[in-house]
């Protein structure tokens, strides 16, 4: 069982690395200049990532923020966004949207990908681009770990959908939708996700603290938890729920914290709160 368990392993890390090569070789083959617009958290985020897999040459930074622009240390950039939309093919919008609203700009010969949360396809055809890709990333970009949901107009090729997975992939996983309000659910699953994870860390710290652990004690025993839970997760074949069974005996302590959770409805409790996050993000692109 061990040794086919380390085969399934092993072929899931050759497809993780045989994917890998397929983007890298799609984006230093794509020969297109990459701008990035907005040097914010994820602005920043993708251009980091983006830095590790391609030259530096095909790379664009537009920040109105000088100060952001140094840190980056980029080859390429521009505090005004006409002079970086000049010089790239693809344009990443990573601006705040009440920016995008006061914004006005032509990338009618480009390809537009928005990583702005409630901006709507029909929103961005105000960029004149006929080609449209509305994306909704989460925090975990930033260190390569992000889940982003994304969907294409009619405009866009299947070699330039592509070439979009494989800019997103740099930074994590990409999934392709099917309609646009299903990037009002990934918002709310994956786009917020991150937060209700640090929700869980943070009440299993506090009650740590209550329960007698200094507070650096307690950030070590929950942080620790949360990353090595998903840890495993991450490099085994089993399941959650099937990993939950594993750590679970009849009768013991585990079986007896579950319990409560199900008392105090959990699972209904954070379907709730998915549903509230997708409600409100619905209302955002309205």
């Amino acid at each position: 069982m061990q040794n086919e368990q380390k085969n399934i392993l092993a072929k899931k890390e050759k497809k993780r690395s045989s994917t890998t090569t397929t983007y890298l070789s799609k984006i230093n083959n794509m020969n297109k200049n990459i701008g990035i617009l907005g040097a914010g958290n994820m602005g920043s985020a993708i251009y980091q990532s983006l830095k590790k897999i391609t030259t530096d040459e095909n790379l664009h930074v537009c920040d109105s923020s000088q100060e952001k622009l140094d840190e980056l240390n980029a080859t390429h950039t521009y505090q005004n966004s006409e002079d970086m939309l000049a010089h790239v093919d693809i344009v990443i919008l990573g601006i705040k949207p009440q920016t995008f609203h006061q914004l006005s700009i032509d990338c009618s010969e480009k390809i537009v990908i928005s990583i702005m949360a409630g901006v709507s396809m029909e929103s961005l055809k105000k960029t004149h681009a006929k080609k449209i890709v509305r994306t909704m990333p989460n925090l975990a970009a930033k260190v390569g770990k992000g889940v982003t949901g994304w969907i294409a107009n009619e405009s866009v090729t299947s070699e330039e959908k592509q070439n979009i997975q494989a800019i997103l992939n740099t930074f994590g996983t990409s999934i392709e939708v099917q309609s646009e309000h299903m990037i009002d659910a990934i918002t709310a699953l994956s786009g917020s996700g991150p937060a209700y994870y640090f929700l869980l860390t943070e009440a299993i710290a506090q009650t740590a603290i209550k329960l007698g652990f200094s507070k650096e004690h307690a950030t070590q025993i929950a942080q620790g938890t949360c990353i090595g839970a998903a840890t495993l997760l991450e490099h085994d074949t089993k399941s959650a729920t099937e990993w939950k069974e594993a750590v679970t005996s009849k009768g013991g302590t585990t079986a007896a914290a579950l319990a409560y959770f199900e008392q105090q409805n959990f699972t209904q409790t954070v379907e709730g709160a998915i549903q509230a996050a997708q409600t409100r993000s619905t209302e955002l692109n309205s």
